[in-house]
């Protein structure tokens, strides 16, 4: 009878390439890979592998025995789903990752509040970019990844995961405040930018592919004056004046400078596709996989627009007049209201802050209120910081 671990070696070797890596993933000694496969080859009584060169490539049984292997332990995976939920009861532990704007955007609110509600849960975060966090989750060194499906990745065409469309992420403008264009409330189409300098991502990442895909369309190819990795220091050098960028939704901080201007774009936005990924099999209806799948898909519906500083202060400040009328009701005395004015008062620190006994809490209150009050629709498609 075939040993199933062995499957699991020779899918290894497939998808590593060499012993060697095998192994590591496998964390055997190169020694114990080989023998697991003859024993595999043993066992079928096929020829599995031939040398090539210093290495070796899968014979035309082993990649039939792959097809089969690949059913066979997603089954697995699904009986250890089970297993593992009967087992735990109200204990789970999950390993998840996401690139970085997904953690900073919704990924780490769902782990805490799925934390909160399940105190027996531990979760582990990783950040890892879409391509490594699919091989960890091949490799079972992730539960679940949060991925952005763009163009040339093969393993988003895998059997082995499973995919859930989480949001369409769509790209937004943004230009100085002061340029002409930041007296507008959205852009009709991205080729008003065509002659503008650019603060684009590196040539490397999903963003940069995404981008310049959108601009060829618009019919024109963005000059770069200044690249970077990372969507803050993006929104900072527009706000100096040194360029335009087009900056996903996730990418933008909850509250911009007011040196910027957010515009959304109307005709053929850039939009990057986020899915959760799991392996096949792995999240059975009612497990704890499931269950935090579900609270992601949750959590993203009631991501919101990003506000100016501005904006932010203003509805920090209105908030808490409201309050303060609210406590001072009638016969109240005045020294009271006075004592309550002076106790309340709000001071606006560089950083966007707002100080003040009471202020700042009812501050944080308002704006989570305005999120929800502001959520965008989000429509999953199926079809990615950079």
């Amino acid at each position: 009878m075939i040993d199933p671990n062995h499957l699991r070696t020779l899918r290894a070797l497939a998808d590593h390439g060499t012993v060697v890596a095998a192994a590591e993933t496998l964390h055997l000694s190169p020694s114990a890979v080989s023998q697991q496969l003859n024993s595999l080859a043993r066992t079928t009584g096929c020829t599995l592998l031939e040398k090539r060169g210093r290495g070796v490539v899968l014979t035309q049984p082993a990649k039939i025995l792959l097809e089969h292997a690949d059913a066979i332990l997603e089954r697995f995976e699904q009986a250890e789903s089970d297993m593992r939920s009967y087992q735990q009861g109200d204990t789970a532990v999950l390993r998840i990752g996401g690139f970085s704007s997904s953690l900073q955007s919704f990924v780490s609110e769902a782990v805490t509040t799925a934390l909160h509600r399940n105190p027996g849960w531990s979760i582990q975060i990783d950040e890892v970019e879409s391509e490594e966090s699919m091989a960890m989750l091949l490799d079972r060194e992730l539960d679940l990844a949060v991925v952005m499906i763009a163009p040339n990745r093969p393993l988003l065409a895998d059997r082995r995961i499973s995919l859930d469309p989480l949001l369409a992420d769509t790209y937004r403008a943004v230009v100085p405040a002061v340029h002409p264009l930041g007296a507008l409330d959205e852009l009709d189409r991205l080729s008003r930018l065509a002659y503008e300098p650019w603060v684009l991502s590196r040539h490397w990442t999903s963003t940069h592919e995404i981008v310049m895909a959108a601009c060829a369309v618009a019919g024109f190819q963005p000059r770069a004056a200044h690249n970077t990795t990372d969507f803050a220091a993006s929104v900072a050098m527009v706000g100096h004046g040194l360029g335009v960028s087009v900056i996903p939704m996730l990418g933008l901080p909850r509250v911009v400078p007011d040196s910027v201007k957010i515009l959304p774009i109307r005709v053929d936005p850039p939009t990057r596709h986020v899915a959760v990924a799991v392996r096949s099999g792995s999240a059975q209806p009612g497990s704890p996989l499931a269950q935090f799948r579900a609270l992601l898909k949750q959590t993203v519906s009631y991501l919101a627009e990003p506000i100016t500083l501005a904006e932010a202060v203003a509805s920090a400040i209105a908030d808490a007049e409201a309050a303060e009328h609210e406590d001072g009701g009638p016969g109240k005395s005045d020294e009271t209201d006075e004592t309550s004015e002076t106790d309340e008062s709000i001071d606006v620190k560089a950083d966007g802050k707002v100080d003040g006994a009471g202020a700042e809490k009812r501050a944080e209150t308002h704006l989570d209120e305005d999120a929800s009050a502001t959520a965008v629709e989000v429509t999953p498609e199926s079809a990615s910081r950079n």
